[in-house]
């Protein structure tokens, strides 16, 4: 079981607006792991209902290496609200502006608020956000309520007590692997948040994790989505059945082991494998390692799924064997150029 957090909180004013700064450290039961750090400012109005608001730059005292952002906003017909971040080593040289996307795989809480799926980047110090909020159509503002930035710290230097894990059939990174650290599924008083459950595979959903495509350290991406999942989202654990990389490394995601039931398409999560290619494949074809990789996690997890079959599933009719995200729910997931070699991928 995870370790007490140390939560601090402070509250200051930025420019007329509340910010709710918070410090939340996770200790790692190994001994020689360190805690995982999260930060983050809640910003209230201080939001125009058009034009573009730019946040004060924010500070952490340790490098951090993803960043979460979500925000509640009323949006009338034809209004929009584009976001973007950036980040510093050192509160003087900034990356460029990063454009962020709703993440498909949270959707709208019923509170309303919205996540953007992780930015993952170089160690940094300073971080900053900035919203462009655009009227509806017949001059209506957007009602931005409320903004969450957020970092978190998954680099693995302190994790080379995993090196030496056995893979999974020889091929297959587990949870030890990859520097899950298992405390995060349960809650202070030690109950698991999300206990597993269980049902034989019928279909395969393919993803993309929308996060920066060709990551330098892999692992690093599946902890801060990890942490995402298990911390931010507060399901207790990430929703992927199975990760994929763009070298072809596979990661086991879901605890569980065979047949567990994930959280990654909203209705269509029991019966179902959900394996997330990292990468953001909107514009970007997917590397054909990770095509290769993908195919044989199928073929070895799923060797039950005749891969070309069609067929009804729960609500929904000629769903396809192995197919994307955007069969399931209203979504561009898995991205335009990975959607498009599943097809290759049920042939072959």
């Amino acid at each position: 079981m995870r370790q007490p957090r140390m939560t601090r909180r402070a509250f200051l004013q930025v420019a007329g607006g509340l910010v709710l700064a918070t410090l939340t450290e996770i200790r790692l039961p190994h001994p020689v792991a360190r805690a995982i750090t999260r930060i983050s400012w809640v910003e209230r109005g201080i939001f125009p209902g058009s034009g573009t608001y730019t946040s004060p730059p924010f500070t952490t005292p340790n490098p951090f290496n993803s960043i979460e952002v979500s925000w509640k906003a009323a949006v009338p017909p034809g209004a929009s609200l584009t976001f973007a971040v950036r980040a510093s080593p050192d509160g003087q040289r900034w990356t460029d502006w990063i454009f962020l996307e709703p993440d498909p795989h949270s959707g709208a809480r019923p509170d309303g608020r919205i996540y953007a799926a992780p930015v993952l980047l170089e160690p940094s110090t300073a971080l900053q956000y900035r919203v462009q909020l655009e009227p509806g159509i017949d001059g209506s503002p957007v009602q931005l309520e409320e903004v969450e930035l957020g970092c978190v710290d998954t680099r693995g230097q302190e994790l080379r007590f995993l090196a030496d894990v056995p893979l999974i059939d020889g091929w297959i990174i587990p949870r030890a692997g990859w520097g899950a650290d298992e405390s995060l599924r349960f809650d202070e008083n030690g109950r698991e948040i999300w206990p597993p459950s269980y049902a034989p595979v019928e279909k395969i959903i393919i993803h993309h994790t929308v996060t920066q495509n060709n990551p330098p350290d892999p692992a690093a991406t599946v902890r801060a989505i990890y942490a995402y999942h298990a911390i931010t989202q507060g399901w207790g654990d990430i929703g992927y059945n199975f990760l994929v990389d763009w070298q072809g490394n596979v990661y086991e995601g879901r605890y569980g082991g065979p047949n567990v039931v994930g959280a990654h398409t909203a209705g269509y999560n029991t019966g179902t494998m959900g394996i997330a290619v990292l990468g953001d494949f909107t514009s970007t074809a997917p590397p054909q390692p990770a095509i290769d990789s993908l195919m044989r996690l199928i073929r070895e997890r799923a060797p039950q799924i005749d891969p070309g079959g069609i067929s009804y599933f729960r609500d929904l009719v000629d769903v396809p064997n192995i197919g994307g995200h955007r069969d399931y729910n209203i979504t561009e997931c898995p991205g335009d150029h990975l959607y498009e070699v599943i097809p290759d991928i049920r042939g072959r």
